[in-house]
Parts: structure tokens; C-alpha cells; sequence
């Protein structure tokens, strides 16, 4: 598992003969296949195959650039431990930075591998996978083979894999021996290199069957390795080797990485001469860059120690290791991770935990700052076992890397084995019981262990760090308020703050604001603190800070700036790893929810809301879900809506997040509304704003009773309401917080909301020239923004487009002053694909009616259905008086009538309000 730069590809060796059917098709085959499989016994060649084969596609037009890598595994790897040599591999780079989403797991290691491997293209080989537990390795090559495009896996193992059922159909390549052809071929240029008479090929054939390994055994044999051939020559051979080499040999069969002759030359002088006489019989491989040993020879040797030999030759391979580090201490100053793991796993083995655990406790932040950390959870475990004392650290690091992999249940029984200690819990134990008892939704009993932390801490950056996570649960309670009073004496009392501890800070700051949906505020805040790292090399910061201030640009209707953030977010994201793919997924949908794109908010948002949920990260989560369920709504699936809705108002309520509760019972309101529920609609809106609501969740409450009163005909009431929610949410921004600029923003943006909202009340029996001009200024601030409705009618959204409210009612001005009457906008094309809600029936998108009859009274049902015309279409003509009065306000009703029901169930819109 050293890094790549330092393990060349082996190339074939000379001596390759045989196989030309099956390298040729296996070449023709690279072209369209991702996962390529190569079966076969042992020592049949499948190593020398693909190494061949990779030496052949090298020169292929398609393949010239192609990096070639290795991955060997190893007895006792795990599947992380396949998937981090991976990411090693394809060249990832993982910095530290704040878990504002679920820590790695497998599934987001491999989702990385993926892109990393579709970035540049690769052809990487997995060595003897037969090691690994089968439905793991199933699992890991049925994801890559489905997602990875750029790049071509070339597996090799003794086993066949059951892959997955929705995994792609494989290229296979079942290996058989050599015939008795191509095993004279290799005898005669074996011998020709080894300088003797050689053997009777028939002979070879028949002792070896066509074996490569086995025959390259008998060849050893004639040329005085064992004597006679047979099958218990291999056994012969390690019995026969002189103690130094027997040792050298298990030390290369235990070790999970390799080495040069070089570096074997530096931890023993002999080493030279025992590397020649191994190579001599075969044992070896020395004529490539890094010592090999066969997987047969391996399997041999370990298999025939004794316990102390592989004791000592476990120390050997960990002395080696820790030469590596000496050195890169000396030459570069950074160590590579990976020798830290393999050196801590070898010491383990040898039994001594001591040392293991010095060392693990001296490059823990190395390892962790890489990704790698989890790699060390069954060593710890081992070190704990073994070492009476000292235990507690050994549990807290383990309790440490357990959090940051999502394994919150695993974490919390570690934690609970060290126990509360009162008075004598030390901090490290009140920070971790606090990060866990936040992930599990337990805000209550989190803040009592920060506070229990912050009185137990000793050192000052210590006390700020968990003060900004005491903050940061305030603000989830919705103390937010309390949150920038504990952030502001944070800072006053840390001396000499570092960028990143300033830009920590700032995320924090951003996060209260965000949650208490001062939108405006959060913006400057997240480019204040950003700007002050910027170069600085702290991407993961810049990254996360960026990530806040597009959903709070969208919220002030700052698309422009925002679509420009999250293009930089995704691709720096997708360049160093800072990001999981599915917190870019969340604000991606965000920012695609705000620019019109219904189709696609939904579709990323969904993917955003079930990874995150599950996998307990309930603050992203309930994000999400609220601007899934605003997707669904605009797309006209009112059913799809209200479950969404539901289910994120639940999951806030369940954990705690006090101030995102309001905004999902907000939204419930909204959307009952839509389906013609009243009396729930408006008992939501009036539980979202109880307890600590924020401007956002009130404003959106407020609208929807005005909507209500007007649909019951209490005009002047809904006006009132309507006027309250506007000077409520002017109100919250009277605040020095954010610049001006960014206020203004805000304040359009919570004017053109109004605007709409007003447009829509006077159609219902009001004034007409004033539902006009309201729509007017909607429509030139949404245009100005981005925000334009033709994005909805572009992507294929079901909603109307914002703009047909000002059209509609330009064209139809005249005949608003009429008692009752509906207004049609323009039909769209007939061959729509039913969607959840509409009738497939109908020829033409149902046209979309509003009722602008002042009395409260749902009038009658009409006698028969809508004539649907076929000749020419009467655009934007409304119907007659006498005919439409026969009507209710349809959304409101929408199975009275059964000449609006179409139209009810497929146009379920009121003009969407511009704030989230």
C-alpha cells in the first residue's frame, strides 16, 4: 500500500509465452468493458497475464495515456482496505476539515474512487482478490464496474465473484494451463537463461500439467534446487533454504506491501546474496522493480512456520516500514500514511502493543488527515486487548475514528465501556459523548457535555473548539441569539487565532444565521470568513463556507453569484475530496430548485435526502427535504409533496433541530392548502409559528392564511395577514448583521414574494389594476434575478411559469370586473407524458381557471363536462359568465367540479413565492 509514485507496474517477463487467443480478445475487449475478470487456479499465470496485457494496451490508441496501478491484496485485508489502496492509487488527496455532513463510510470511499477513476484514466489491476470475504468484494466491483466509465478494473482471483444483480455483465477470462506447445516454449527459453541442457519437455508436462509456476518449479529442480521434481518439491525447497533466507522469505510472504532490493539492502548486508539464492530457486521474483513473491510460495511458507518465525519475520517487515518513515522524516518531513498503517499492523502482529500504540498515537494525525484512520480500528482493538494500561486513550481514539465513519451505535457503546466519571471525565471523553449525543439527536444532553467540557479544558484552543461546538448546538436549538454570544467571548478569549481557527469561527456564525434564516447576514458572514483564508491553502474551509453561502444567496435571489459558487464548489470539490458527493448534491438541488429546474432539483435532492438521512447527518437532511418537498409542489405532485413534507417535519422533530421543525410544518401548511385542506392547512401554518420559528418559516405561515381567508372570501382579512407577513419580514432585516448590498438583496427578494402573493389575493374578487402591477414588479425582479418562470417551461416542469401570472392577467385585465370568470393560458403541446396527478386523457396540459368571485359560496358543480374544442383554439379567451359562474376557485375545491378537475389535479399552483 505505498503510494504510487513509488511502485512502478511490473511488466512482463521475457519469457512470456502462450495465451495469444485470449490476450487478443482480451484487447478487444478493453474498449468496451469496465470490469474485466480473470479466473484461474493457482499458478496458472493470471498475474503474468495482465501483466502482459497491460503491456500490450499500452500501445493501443486508446490506452496510451493510461496509468497503470496495482493493487496486491494480501491475507487478512478487508475491503477498506482494497478500497483506500484504491484511492491511493487513482491519487486522492483528503484534508481535515469540519464534518458538516456524515463522515467517510465504504459507500463514500467508493463513490470517490469512482470519480477519481473516471478523472484521469487508469488501468488498475486487483491481485489475488480471492483473499477478500466474497459478498464484500461483490459488492465493491458491482459499484465500480456500474459507475466507472474512464478507466478499466482487471481483477485476478482463484474464485468466481457473485456480483450484484443490477451490476453489468463482466468480461471474463477463464485461464487454463499451457499445452504442451507453449510449455516446451517456455522449458527452451528458461533453460537458455539459466545455461544448462535443460529437461524433457514431455517430462515438464507431465510432472507440472502445463503449470507456469509449476513448471518454472521442475526447471529448479533439474538445475539442483531440490533434485527431483514432484509435487512436494515446493515443500522441499523452503525446508532445504538456510536460515537467513527461510527468514527473508516469511518476512516478504507476511509483509502487505513490497520492497526494493534496495531498501532490503539497508536493513541487512547479507540481504543481496539471500536475495540471489531465492531468485536462484525460483522463490522470487527480482527482475522487476519490487521484490515479488508468489502467491503459491506465500501460501507455502506461512503456512509451514513456526509461530516464532512468523512473530520474527512480522518485526522484520515492521523495522522496514519504520525505516521508510525515518526516512521521510529526514528527507521531505511528511510521512507516508500508509507505511504508518502497515508499520502499526505488523508491530500488532509481532505483539508489541507497546510500540504499536507510540507509534499509532504519533502519526494518528497523519493517517486521519489522509482517510485512512479506519484502517486502524481492528489493530486498536488488538493494542487494547493486550495492554492493562492506558487503555482509556486506546478507547477514545477508537471512539474518534468511529464517529468521523458514521458508526454512531459503535461509537456510543465505546464510550459507555469507559463510563461517566463525573468530576474525572476527562475532556476528550465530554467532547466525543457530545459529538455523539448531537448525531443521535440529543441536543439536550450534547450541551450539557460541551459545557462539561469546557470547564475540563486545560489548553485554550481546546476550550474555543468545543465552544464553537456548544454554539453550533444552540443554533440547532434555536438559541441562536445565545449561539453568537458563546462564539463572540470564544474568540475575544483565544489568543492569537490562527486563519483557520478565525475561518472555523465564521462557519459557526454563518450556520446561526443560517438556521434563523437571516439570510443576508449569513451571505456576508460566509464571505468575510472565507476571504480571510483565501489562499491560504485551507480549501476544505473555503469549500464549506462556500456550500452556506449558496443556500443563502438563493434565498436573497443572488442566483448569478451563487450558480458561480457551486461551479467552483463541485469542481474543486471533485479535484481535492473535501466534499461528499451528496452535500454537493444537496446544494446543487438547491441552487437547481431556485433557477426554475424543478425536474432536476427533485432528482438530486431525493439522492441528497436518503444518503444523508441515512446515515444520520438529520441537520442536511431536513435541509433537503424541505426543498424536495417545494420541488414536488411546483411540479404539481401534491401527494408526493405532503409525504416529503411529513416525513422532514418528523425527522426535525425526532432530533431536536427546534428551529427547522417550524419550517417543515410551514411548508405542510403550503401544501395542504394546495390539496383544498383548510382546516389543516391553516392549523399547520399557526403551529409553525409557535416556539422558536425563524423569519422564513413565519413568513411563509402567515402567507398561507392569508391564502386561506381568501379562499373563503374574507378579502380585507387576507389583505391584513398578507401586510403582517410583509412588514414582519422587513422587520427582521432592520439588523446592522451582513452589508447593504446583500440586505437589499434580500429585501427585493422578500417584496417581490409579497408582490406575488398580492396578485394572486386581489384576483379573488379584489382589484384588478392592483393584482397587475404587483405581478408586474414579481415578474421584472424575478427576470432580473434569474428567477424567470420560462426555466420551469424549459425543463419540463409541470408548474406554470411565473411570468403567465402577468401575462394572464394583462390579457384578461377586462375581464376581471366581471362577478366570476376564469382565464386560460396558453396550452402547451399535446404529446406530455402523464405525470403523478394528470389524466392522460386529455389532449392538451388542462388549462389552469381562477375563480375571481368575491362570494364565499362554492357555487354548484357543472351539469356536464368542458366541450374540448378541436378546430381553432380561442388563446387566452375566457369563458362566459353564465358558464364559469357555475364554478368554485378549482384548486380550492378540486373534485367539485368535474369540468375543472383535470385542471385542479394537474395545475395544483398557487404563483410560488419566491423565498424558499
Amino acid at each position: 500500500m505505498h503510494s504510487a509514485a513509488a511502485r512502478p507496474f511490473p511488466r512482463a517477463v521475457p519469457t512470456y509465452v502462450g495465451r495469444d487467443p485470449e490476450l487478443a480478445r482480451a484487447l478487444e475487449l478493453l474498449d468496451h468493458e469496465t470490469l474485466h475478470l480473470i479466473y484461474g487456479v493457482g499458478g496458472v499465470g493470471k498475474s503474468e497475464f495482465v501483466y502482459k496485457l497491460v503491456e500490450e494496451a499500452a500501445v493501443q490508441p486508446r490506452w496510451i495515456g493510461a496509468i497503470p496501478a496495482l493493487v496486491a491484496v494480501r491475507p487478512g485485508m478487508a475491503v477498506e482496505h482494497v478500497v483506500a489502496a484504491l484511492r491511493m492509487v487513482a491519487g486522492a488527496r483528503r484534508q481535515r476539515g469540519i464534518q458538516t455532513a456524515a463522515a467517510a463510510s465504504l459507500d463514500d470511499d467508493l463513490s470517490e474512487v469512482a470519480r477519481l477513476l473516471d478523472a484521469q484514466p487508469l488501468l488498475v489491476f486487483i491481485d489475488d482478490l480471492h483473499h477478500l470475504e466474497p459478498t464484500a468484494a461483490a459488492r465493491m466491483l458491482g459499484y465500480l464496474s456500474r459507475h466507472v466509465r474512464g478507466s478499466r478494473l482487471l481483477v485476478a482471483t482463484r474464485f468466481e465473484v457473485p456480483l450484484p444483480a443490477d451490476a453489468p455483465p463482466p468480461a471474463i477470462h477463464r485461464l487454463g494451463p499451457l499445452d504442451e506447445r507453449a510449455t516446451a516454449q517456455l522449458v527452451a527459453q528458461v533453460a537458455d537463461r539459466l545455461g544448462g541442457a535443460g529437461r524433457d519437455p514431455s517430462a515438464v508436462f507431465r510432472n507440472s500439467g502445463g503449470s507456469p509456476f509449476y513448471v518454472l518449479r521442475e526447471l529448479a529442480a533439474a538445475a539442483g534446487g531440490t533434485g527431483e521434481g514432484g509435487p512436494g518439491s515446493l515443500e522441499e525447497t523452503l525446508v532445504e533454504l538456510e536460515p537467513g533466507a527461510r527468514a527473508l522469505l516469511l518476512a516478504l510472504a507476511a509483509a502487505r506491501g513490497r520492497f526494493t532490493a534496495d531498501e532490503l539492502a539497508l536493513a541487512d548486508d547479507d540481504a543481496p546474496r539471500l536475495l540471489r539464492e531465492l531468485a536462484r530457486r525460483f522463490l522470487i521474483d527480482v527482475g522487476r522493480h519490487h521484490v515479488m513473491v508468489h502467491d503459491l510460495v506465500r501460501d507455502a511458507a506461512v503456512r509451514g512456520g513456526a509461530r516464532r518465525e512468523l512473530v520474527a519475520a512480522h518485526r522484520q517487515v515492521a523495522e522496514l516500514h519504520l525505516a521508510r518513515l525515518e526516512r521521510d522524516e529526514r528527507g521531505k518531513g511528511a510521512i507516508d500514511p500508509t507505511d504508518a498503517v502497515d508499520a502499526i499492523h505488523h508491530l500488532v502482529q509481532a505483539g508489541e502493543a507497546d510500540e504499536a500504540w507510540e507509534l499509532t498515537a504519533r502519526t494518528y494525525r497523519t493517517v486521519a488527515a489522509a482517510g485512512l484512520d479506519h484502517l486502524l480500528l481492528d489493530d486498536l482493538r488488538a493494542i487494547a486487548t493486550a495492554l492493562d494500561s492506558g487503555r482509556e486513550p486506546i478507547a477514545l481514539m477508537t471512539a474518534r475514528i468511529q464517529v468521523r465513519r458514521s458508526l454512531i451505535a459503535e461509537a456510543a457503546e465505546t464510550l459507555s465501556a469507559i463510563g461517566d466519571r463525573g468530576d474525572q471525565a476527562s475532556q476528550r471523553w465530554l467532547v466525543l459523548s457530545g459529538e455523539v449525543a448531537q448525531r443521535r439527536g440529543r441536543l439536550g444532553d450534547a450541551e450539557a457535555f460541551f459545557h462539561r467540557a469546557i470547564a475540563a479544558a486545560d489548553r485554550a484552543h481546546d476550550r474555543f473548539q468545543t465552544e464553537l461546538a456548544l454554539a453550533d448546538v444552540y443554533s440547532l436549538r434555536g438559541r441562536n441569539r445565545e449561539a453568537r454570544d458563546v462564539l463572540d467571548a470564544a474568540l475575544a478569549a483565544l489568543p492569537e487565532p490562527s486563519p483557520r481557527d478565525r475561518a472555523r469561527w465564521g462557519w459557526s456564525l454563518t450556520l446561526s444565521y443560517v438556521i434563523e434564516e437571516r439570510f443576508a447576514a449569513a451571505a456576508s458572514a460566509a464571505r468575510t470568513a472565507a476571504e480571510g483564508i483565501a489562499g491560504a491553502g485551507l480549501d476544505d474551509l473555503e469549500l464549506l463556507l462556500a456550500m452556506l453561502e449558496v443556500l443563502a444567496r438563493c434565498e436573497c435571489d443572488d442566483i448569478a453569484r451563487a450558480r458561480q459558487l457551486i461551479e467552483r464548489v463541485v469542481s474543486r470539490a471533485v479535484a481535492v475530496g473535501a466534499l461528499r458527493e451528496h452535500v454537493v448534491d444537496l446544494y446543487s438541488g438547491v441552487v437547481r430548485y431556485f433557477t426554475g429546474d424543478a425536474v432536476g432539483a427533485r432528482t438530486v435532492l431525493a439522492r441528497a435526502f436518503e444518503h444523508l438521512a441515512g446515515h444520520a447527518d438529520h441537520v442536511l437532511a431536513s435541509i433537503g427535504g424541505y426543498y424536495m418537498a417545494r420541488s414536488a409542489l411546483a411540479l404539481g405532485d401534491v401527494a408526493g409533496a405532503i409525504d416529503t413534507s411529513t416525513q422532514m417535519t418528523r425527522l426535525a422533530t425526532d432530533f431536536g433541530l427546534e428551529t427547522l421543525a417550524p419550517h417543515g410544518r410551514a411548508a405542510q401548511a403550503e401544501v395542504h392548502l394546495v390539496a383544498g385542506r383548510l382546516a389543516e392547512a391553516r392549523s399547520f401554518a399557526e403551529a409553525a409559528m409557535t416556539g422558536r420559528s425563524g423569519a422564513g418559516a413565519r413568513f411563509l405561515a402567515r402567507l398561507v392564511l392569508a391564502r386561506a381567508a381568501a379562499v373563503e372570501g374574507e378579502l380585507v382579512a387576507a389583505r391584513r395577514k398578507l401586510a403582517e407577513a410583509e412588514a414582519e419580514a422587513e422587520a427582521s432585516l432592520d439588523d446592522v448583521a451582513g452589508d447593504e448590498e446583500t440586505r437589499a438583496a434580500r429585501r427585493a427578494a422578500l417584496r417581490a414574494a409579497a408582490d406575488l402573493e398580492r396578485a394572486g389575493l386581489e384576483l379573488h374578487g379584489g382589484d384588478p389594476a392592483v393584482a397587475l402591477a404587483a405581478a408586474e414588479r414579481a415578474q421584472y425582479h424575478y427576470e432580473r434575478t434569474e428567477r424567470a418562470g420560462g426555466g420551469w417551461l424549459r425543463r419540463g416542469s409541470r408548474a406554470p411559469p411565473r411570468w403567465w401570472c402577468a401575462r394572464s392577467i394583462r390579457r384578461g385585465s377586462a375581464i376581471w370586473s366581471s362577478p366570476s370568470s376564469c382565464s386560460t393560458p396558453p396550452r402547451r403541446s399535446r404529446s406530455r407524458a402523464a405525470t403523478p396527478g394528470s389524466d392522460a386523457r386529455s389532449r392538451w396540459s388542462a388549462p389552469r381557471c381562477w375563480r375571481a368571485a368575491a362570494s364565499p359560496t362554492p357555487a354548484a358543480p357543472c351539469s356536464r363536462p368542458r366541450r374540448r374544442r378541436r378546430g381553432r383554439r380561442a388563446r387566452g379567451r375566457a369563458p362566459s359568465t353564465a358558464r364559469a359562474a357555475r364554478c368554485a376557485w378549482c384548486w380550492a375545491t378540486p373534485t367539485r367540479c368535474p369540468a375543472c378537475a383535470r385542471c385542479c389535479r394537474r395545475w395544483a399552483w398557487w404563483p410560488a413565492r419566491a423565498t424558499g
